[in-house]
């Protein structure tokens, strides 16, 4: 393992073929009575990249992950630290391989939303990354930002988990994507220093509109319980350019979303509805806590939100 500049640890990592990956993976699991769930947890990953990105041979693995699942040691010389990143270009596989989405359709008017509110284009212009909770969008990104990057990238996005911060993390290296990105307006490097724009096109037809503001809800936002209304639903965006363009599209829909200092909030069932009959949500974590409300009257606590989904996930 190897500190970089940064000063992130880097560990070595191996190239596998599918089917010895795949033998070497079953054979732990039953050596070891392992649900693919506890393979994960044991190197501190998703069951996602454990069972398709690792035992598939989706990505590379990490050294000491192949040293301890096989027994043997790596018959080849790892490879470098950002191999990946150093190995991508305009003449890479994955680089000719990838797709440009249509800037027009739904899809990439959620996408956009969920840059604008988690994501971020690295300054070098070579990969895109969203960063969510991992405690509380853990399913949300596996199950949809994933799918979602598929359809309009044609790649599978890497996915990566930092335990200390209960974060998760999903990484799209691939130069012409984000380039495209900047292109068409998203900022690279640090987004507190850019504009964040809204695309003009997106007010001009409400299904777009719509669509941006869900990927912003679904992480700069969510469905929160009240002691009063039972449910109240919050934007917090602190750069001030968003901020102008968010208040500018709720008022188009008429909510009644209150305005103050950084946050968008409106409370009560009518409001609510109304919200998730013109914009919805794409989380389960907020599509759990406003069912909840229409059963009972209450949203569901972060705690409760987190034992459900994690339940549902489980069966």
């Amino acid at each position: 393992m190897k500190r970089v500049g940064t000063g992130r640890f880097v560990s070595a990592r191996i190239i596998v073929g599918k089917k010895k990956s795949a033998r070497a993976f079953d054979r732990y699991r039953k050596n070891n009575n392992y649900t693919w769930e506890q393979v994960a947890k044991r190197f501190a990953v998703s069951e996602y990249t454990a069972r398709v990105g690792w035992a598939g041979s989706k990505t590379t693995i990490p050294q000491s992950v192949w040293g301890e699942v096989s027994g043997q040691k790596p018959g080849a010389h790892p490879l470098s630290a950002f191999w990946g990143q150093r190995k991508g270009g305009n003449n890479s596989a994955q680089y000719n391989e990838s797709q440009l989405p249509d800037p027009t359709s739904e899809d990439f008017a959620e996408f956009w939303g969920v840059m604008l509110g988690d994501g971020c284009v690295y300054k070098n212009q070579e990969s895109f990354c969203i960063t969510c909770s991992s405690v509380q969008d853990e399913q949300y990104v596996l199950c949809h930002l994933v799918p979602l990057c598929e359809r309009l990238f044609g790649l599978t996005p890497k996915i990566y988990f930092a335990k200390n911060e209960n974060t998760i993390r999903l990484v799209l290296n691939n130069r012409k994507i984000a380039r495209f990105l900047v292109k068409n307006g998203f900022p690279s490097g640090k987004k507190c220093d850019s504009k964040l724009p809204i695309p003009r096109h997106f007010f001009e037809k409400a299904t777009l509109l719509s669509s941006c503001l869900r990927g912003l809800f679904d992480t700069d936002g969510g469905v929160f319980r009240h002691p009063h209304t039972g449910i109240m639903l919050d934007f917090t965006v602190t750069h001030p350019y968003l901020y102008a363009q968010i208040k500018r599209a709720l008022t188009i829909f008429q909510i009644g979303f209150g305005a103050s200092k950084n946050r968008f909030q409106a409370y009560g069932r009518e409001k609510a509805q109304r919200f998730f009959a013109n914009i919805g949500s794409s989380n389960s974590r907020n599509i759990v806590r406003y069912m909840h409300f229409l059963r009972t009257g209450q949203a569901l606590t972060a705690n409760e939100t987190g034992i459900l989904l994690k339940r549902t996930c489980g069966s």
